[in-house]
């Protein structure tokens, strides 16, 4: 973590998620992925296409009882998957986990 400049702690997981949006056409769109990271403010989620940066999302990862709006900040083909880094709309209350 030398050089993250991160203003919250990010946990590393791999745990199942979902992103659902609307595409330009305005037709409802919904993935599976894998949560890689998440913090109070935002997660990285790993998708099998790819999502436009700026796009308005809602995310839920089960495992942590969470849904939340989140906007998508950067979207990169990471070898036949997508990495999505999201921030989420509000600050999201997490567990400290033991």
């Amino acid at each position: 973590m030398g050089n993250d400049k991160r203003r919250h702690p990010r946990y590393e997981g791999d745990v199942a998620a979902w992103v659902a949006w609307s595409d330009e056409a305005g037709r409802k769109r919904h993935l599976m992925g894998r949560c890689v990271d998440v913090s109070v403010s935002g997660s990285r989620i790993e998708l099998a296409s790819s999502i436009q940066p700026g796009t308005a999302v809602t995310v839920g990862i089960p495992r942590l009882s969470l849904t939340v709006s989140a906007a998508v900040r950067h979207c990169r083909d990471a070898g036949g998957r997508f990495s999505v880094g999201l921030e989420f709309q509000e600050r999201v209350i997490m567990a400290k986990q033991e």
